[in-house]
């Protein structure tokens, strides 16, 4: 570049210095020369290490589903129906109820959900007493969300009220998910358990219908 020109044109040096920030965080990647017309690529968010205070590039993995499995990075898988167009519409009604607090519960809470495992959300997150007609979340959890147990717990039951999250009645063997209550016999002589746990009103296909979980299926509510 010419002595005084920026990265972009018609932009300050504020935005070549926020520019030279991205680039050496692992945010972008220059592709283009150093005479060439300023151009990158967009990585794949950096790791950032709160206690040293730096990041670390994870521009290696892959954005597939087999890509962040092995390399064991997190990610939220929810089904089409679940994502109602009026949720992501900036509409200020639309914003005013889906909140990011209300949207990043919700999406946290189908990541948490396990059907093989839990017949749905994992009950350490969010543990249900039917009896005393409580909900406890996981204070991790609601750190993860970025706000008090008490306001997490009120979006948590805005999101059942509204049928989006059910609460069913499940049993388990040998502390694993067997099937709905009322809805199959489990083994005699097993060691069973009741639980309500949190299950979305819709369902990704590919979990309830993978193998391991045909059999489970035909046990579970319509």
């Amino acid at each position: 570049m010419p002595p005084g020109a920026t990265k972009l044109s018609n932009y300050s040096k504020v935005v070549d210095k926020a520019l030279d920030w991205l680039e050496r965080n692992y945010f972008i990647e220059r592709t283009s020369g150093p005479r060439q017309p300023y151009q990158t690529k967009i990585l794949v968010a950096p790791d950032y290490h709160p206690v040293k205070k730096s990041y670390h590039s994870c521009a290696e993995i892959k954005l597939s589903p087999r890509g962040l499995k092995n390399s064991n990075t997190g990610y939220i898988m929810v089904p089409n129906e679940a994502v109602e167009n009026d949720i992501l519409n900036n509409k200020p009604a639309t914003r005013q109820k889906w909140s990011i607090r209300r949207l990043k519960t919700m999406l946290l809470l189908h990541g948490h959900c396990w059907l093989e495992y839990f017949g749905g959300v994992n009950p350490q997150i969010v543990s249900i007493d039917e009896q005393n007609e409580t909900i406890e979340l996981e204070e991790g959890f609601c750190y993860n969300v970025k706000g008090s147990v008490n306001d997490i717990t009120d979006t948590v039951l805005e999101l059942i009220y509204e049928g989006l999250f059910i609460p069913v009645k499940c049993l388990f063997v040998d502390d694993f998910y067997f099937g709905d209550a009322g809805q199959c016999n489990p083994p005699q002589n097993a060691k069973v358990q009741e639980k309500i746990i949190l299950r979305p009103k819709h369902l990704l296909k590919k979990p309830v219908h993978d193998k391991t979980m045909m059999m489970k299926w035909g046990r579970m509510l319509p």
